[in-house]
C-alpha cells in the first residue's frame, strides 16, 4: 500500500513543481523515485513477491516531506498525504484508548488499514481505496494550493499599484511645494 500511495503523491508534488509553479526545483529526482515505486509495484502486486519493510517506507516518507518543503506545499502535507495521517492517527488512538482503558480497543487491529482486512475487506480493496481517497485528496490539495498562489500573486500586484499610487501622489505633493515656494 506504501508505494501504490506514494506513488500517487510523488506524481502530484512533481506536477505541482512543474505545472502550478512552472519550474524544475525538483529536477529529475521526482521521476527516479516514481519509476522505482512503479518498478517495485509490478512485483509487490497481489499476490507479492517482495515486500516494502520500514527501513524503505520510512525512506519514502522522508523524500516525501523534503518535496512538499522544496515546492513550498509542507503546510499542505496534511491534505494530500491524508492516508498516511490516518494510518498514524489510528495507531496513536489505539495505543492511549488501549492504556486508559487497560485492554478495550477503539480498531480491531492498528493501523487501520488492518482494521479494514478484519472487517472482511481483501487487501487489494483496501489497497485500491486509500489509492482512490489519496488521488482526490490530491486533487483537492492541487486546487487549494493553485488559488493560493493566484491569491498570492494578486496581492502583489495589488501592494505594487497601492506603492506606485502612493508614489505618484507624494511626486504631486512635493510638486506642489515646489509651485508654493
Amino acid at each position: 500500500m506504501c508505494s501504490s500511495v506514494t506513488a500517487v503523491i510523488v506524481f502530484f508534488l512533481f506536477l505541482v513543481d512543474r505545472i502550478i509553479l512552472g519550474g524544475a526545483e525538483l529536477g529529475a529526482l521526482p521521476g527516479a523515485v516514481l519509476g522505482g515505486l512503479l518498478g517495485f509495484l509490478c512485483f509487490n502486486a497481489h499476490p507479492a513477491k517482495v515486500f516494502m519493510g520500514d527501513t524503505g517506507s520510512l525512506a519514502l516518507g522522508g523524500f516525501v516531506v523534503a518535496m512538499a518543503i522544496q515546492t513550498g506545499t509542507a503546510l499542505y502535507i496534511p491534505l494530500f498525504a491524508f492516508v498516511y495521517f490516518m494510518e498514524v492517527l489510528s495507531v496513536i488512538m489505539q495505543v492511549t484508548y488501549f492504556k486508559m482503558t487497560h485492554g478495550k480497543r477503539i480498531f480491531k487491529m492498528a493501523p487501520i488499514h488492518h482494521h479494514f482486512e478484519l472487517l472482511g475487506w481483501s487487501e487489494t480493496q483496501v489497497v485500491t481505496i486509500f489509492t482512490i481517497i489519496t488521488i482526490l485528496a490530491c486533487f483537492i490539495t492541487g486546487l487549494a494550493f493553485r488559488n493560493d498562489i493566484v491569491l498570492q500573486k494578486g496581492a502583489k500586484k495589488a501592494k505594487k499599484g497601492a506603492n506606485k499610487k502612493s508614489a505618484n501622489i507624494n511626486a504631486k505633493k512635493s510638486a506642489n511645494r515646489k509651485v508654493q515656494t
